[in-house]
Order: structure tokens, then sequence, then C-alpha cells
């Protein structure tokens, strides 16, 4: 019964761990773009969602993913072109 308490302690710590943010140069890697895409992008309100973090950007790889998906998938799950 320990063995498996523990388990849970350490899936519960591992869901509650905040996820690594992405910095620009970070993202535009990600997605093979240029950093001044990005700064198009957030100015146009076409990118993905990022928030300022002081005087920089950060954007959660959740968040990036879920754009990817809502903006280049089809309803079958198919990459769009």
């Amino acid at each position: 019964m320990d063995r498996i308490k523990r388990a849970a302690r350490d899936v519960t710590r591992a869901l509650n761990r905040p996820e690594p943010l992405l910095s620009t140069r970070d993202l535009a890697e990600h997605l093979d773009v240029p950093v001044s895409t990005l700064y198009a992008w957030r100015h146009r309100r076409e990118g993905p969602p990022g928030f300022r973090v002081g005087r920089y950007i950060r954007y959660r790889p959740s968040d990036v993913e879920d754009w990817i998906r809502s903006h280049f998938h089809d309803g079958d799950g198919l990459l769009l072109s």
C-alpha cells in the first residue's frame, strides 16, 4: 500500500509542477519561423497567446500546442497546409 501511495504522490507532484515557459527565441525555433514573425503575429493578435514577464514575452507550451491545433488542423486531426 505504501508503494501505491508513493506513486500517487509522485504523479500529483508531476502534475502540479509548472511547465517551463518559452521565450520568443525558443518559440521561433520550435515553430521554425523568424523572431520577427512572432512579433508581427503578436502585433496583429494572430499568433499563439503570450504574456509579459517584466519586459519579456513568455509562452506556455500548452497554449502554443492548443494554438497550433486550432489553427493548423482540421476536424479529423490532419495537418492543414
